[in-house]
């Protein structure tokens, strides 16, 4: 079942356990969508049309001018979201004056690639962001204009890392795995032509990495 929001009471998993929705995840969601009840009249129109509107209104634009129509709408209406107040009274409609589809994108080209395979002298083992930001510079200074990814979320963070980026345990979160860092990576972790990605050597260096870099941060700690 669901409420007036769309959110389900929970879900049943592929061993049949029935997981209830929490009241507080309920909360923060209808919280984050608003009031599902139905707001002010909207209209939608098409620019350049001279629409018929029964009787006499005021138009408020989108840009803070008003004027009063009557019986018609320009046809030099604005693309916008403006106002539509009945001069004697009732509902204020929202006019939203639309173009006829969107402007259409230049073909362009580009590259399909897997992050993880733009393994570079700078990166510790794996193809990380700075090793995607140089290939994206080098696709853009060629006239490209886009790139196809592999999936960069979350992967399970313990050893025995999957090999596919397509199994992530969560993807709310970036992976760990393809933060460039800084320093030169270890003797280990350098590429080398032919070199098999080890990603639980890659998850062991860079986590012992980070986790030192946050140790030597220092911290204000609260009398």
């Amino acid at each position: 079942m669901e409420d007036e929001w769309g959110i389900c009471d929970g879900y049943e998993d592929v061993h049949g356990g029935w997981h209830p929705t929490p009241e507080a995840a309920r909360v923060r969601l209808r919280a984050a969508m608003g009031d599902p009840t139905p707001g002010r009249p909207m209209w939608f129109v098409l620019a350049g049309q001279r629409v018929p509107v029964p009787g006499e209104h005021e138009l408020r634009l989108e840009d803070g001018g008003t004027t009063t129509i009557t019986d018609q709408l320009p046809a030099d209406l604005p693309i916008g979201y403006h106002d539509l107040a009945p001069v004697d009274g009732g509902a204020v409609v929202r006019l939203v004056v639309h173009p006829p589809q969107c402007p259409p994108l230049p073909r362009t080209w580009g590259v399909a690639v897997q992050v993880y395979e733009l393994w570079s002298d700078a990166s510790w083992g794996i193809g990380d962001l700075r090793d995607l930001r140089t290939l994206a510079q080098a696709v853009a200074s060629r006239g490209g204009g886009a790139l196809l990814l592999s999936p960069l979320h979350q992967p399970v963070p313990l050893l025995g890392q999957d090999p596919s980026p397509y199994y992530p345990s969560t993807r709310r979160a970036w992976s760990p795995l393809l933060l460039s860092l800084d320093a030169a990576p270890p003797a280990h972790l350098r590429c080398r032509p032919g070199e098999l990605i080890d990603r639980d050597e890659v998850w062991i260096s860079k986590r012992a990495a980070l986790e030192a870099e946050f140790d030597a941060q220092p911290r204000d700690i609260e009398p």
